[in-house]
């Protein structure tokens, strides 16, 4: 037996409809700091990031098997500024040749263990991101995503943080409705 659940983009099953009252019984009252609701949040595959500081959005891959959020990040350079470790990069927001230059505080440095290849060192900087109404100034690691659909992936600790749930068979995204 099927049953509808309105949101966007989606038919549920009878037993995932049960698993999302479960989820939500059970959801923690206290997301973070910034954001007290209680609610579940439902986000597709894919979905529309904004990142606040630039005021610019980028297209994501929902990845709950990646620990962390990564960007896009091309012509990276490493520089000082006050003392401490700064780094500047550049991410392509489309194929039209436009992109957009950072320069943030390198936050720490990260080993990424990849199947099948060698492990990498990755630069961290925080960056403050926002899907749907919910925002966090998240860590998040740079690689390079050439030739890769998405520029960013959206990583299971953003994803807790914001007590989102996953349905990849939810088309479309999720607009960043944050206030600046």
């Amino acid at each position: 037996m099927e049953i509808d659940i309105t949101y966007p983009g989606s038919r549920v099953s009878r037993r995932a409809a049960v698993a999302l009252v479960v989820c939500q019984i059970f959801a923690p009252a206290h997301v973070s700091a910034s954001d007290a609701a209680d609610t579940i949040r439902i986000v597709g595959r894919a979905t529309e990031v904004g990142i606040l500081d630039e005021d610019i959005r980028i297209l994501a891959k929902v990845d709950t098997g990646a620990d962390s959020t990564s960007i896009d990040a091309r012509n990276i350079e490493e520089f000082q500024r006050g003392g401490e470790d700064w780094v500047r990069f550049e991410t392509p927001l489309g194929d039209d040749g436009r992109s957009v230059v950072f320069e943030r505080e390198i936050i720490k440095g990260v080993r990424i263990l990849r199947s099948g290849s060698e492990d990498v060192r990755r630069h961290v900087v925080e960056l403050s991101l926002c899907v749907g109404e919910f925002e966090h100034k998240t860590e998040v690691n740079l690689a390079n995503r050439e030739g890769l659909e998405y520029r960013m992936l959206l990583g299971r600790g953003f994803l807790l943080r914001g007590n989102f749930l996953v349905n990849p068979a939810q088309d479309g995204a999720v607009d960043p409705a944050c206030d600046d």
